[in-house]
C-alpha cells in the first residue's frame, strides 16, 4: 500500500479514535438526539436542522407555531 495512503488511514482512525472518547461521555438521551440528527441529516437533508423541532403541540415544524391555548 502506498505510504500516503497508509498515512491517511492512520489519520482517520486517529480522528476517529477522538471523536468516539466525545461520544463515549454522552448520556442517553443526548446519544439519542445525536443519532436523530444525524440519521435526518444523512436521509433527509432537505429538511436541515429544522427537521428534527418539533412545535409546542408535538407537530414537526420550527417552533414558531403557538400552543394551543397561546391562539388567539
Amino acid at each position: 500500500m502506498p505510504a500516503d495512503r497508509v498515512a491517511l488511514i492512520r489519520e482517520a482512525l486517529a480522528t476517529h479514535r477522538a471523536k468516539r472518547r466525545v461520544l463515549d461521555h454522552l448520556d442517553d438521551e443526548d446519544r439519542g438526539l445525536l443519532e436523530a440528527l444525524a440519521f435526518s441529516a444523512l436521509f433527509f437533508p432537505s429538511a436541515g436542522p429544522g427537521g428534527l423541532v418539533r412545535d409546542q403541540d408535538g407537530a414537526p415544524g420550527d417552533g414558531s407555531k403557538p400552543a394551543a391555548d397561546d391562539r388567539g
